[in-house]
């Protein structure tokens, strides 16, 4: 069982994706520039003097650490709630705020734990406001994610939107 924080937490995801609106060809044009703005930013602070390339993105630690700690790290964490919502939800922050992309396997660990959970209403839910952002994304984790929203009846494919 996770902590109820968890759980709050992934909840206000939920409500956080359910109230943002999705975007329309021009905001995704607009996104993309904001991506290209602070990747710029971020290019020019990473070789000021004792920059680097982690310092200057302000992406988690997580990612700043070697190889075989990344991949003990992740293999620790797999199965706790609190922790793939959190990744996530700053993965959300990146992705409104400058239009980064977040890492699918986030979201696809949140749909595993809320199944192995039986935590079919809030698992479907969650899929469903995933899928409404982020369902016609290209990569195979992305496919996997929204394979696995169709099969729990959470996203219509014909219409790339949510069933009700």
């Amino acid at each position: 069982m996770q902590p109820a924080e968890a759980y709050a937490a992934l909840d206000a995801i939920i409500v956080r994706l359910d109230t943002t609106p999705i975007l329309s060809p021009s905001d995704e044009a607009a996104m993309s520039a904001k991506r290209r703005t602070f990747l710029t930013g971020v290019t020019l602070r990473s070789i000021e003097p004792g920059g680097t390339l982690e310092k200057a993105s302000g992406d988690l630690d997580l990612y700043n650490q070697e190889q075989s700690d990344f991949k003990a790290e992740m293999q620790s964490t797999d199965s706790n709630l609190a922790v793939q919502v959190s990744r996530f939800s700053h993965g959300l922050d990146r992705w409104f705020g400058q239009g980064i992309h977040h890492p699918p396997y986030f979201p696809w660990r949140i749909a595993i734990i809320l199944s192995k959970e039986r935590q079919v209403d809030r698992e479907r839910d969650f899929l469903s406001s995933y899928c409404d952002h982020f369902g016609d994304r290209k990569g195979s984790r992305d496919e996997m994610i929204a394979a696995r929203a169709i099969k729990k009846g959470a996203f219509d494919p014909l219409n790339k939107r949510r069933v009700t």
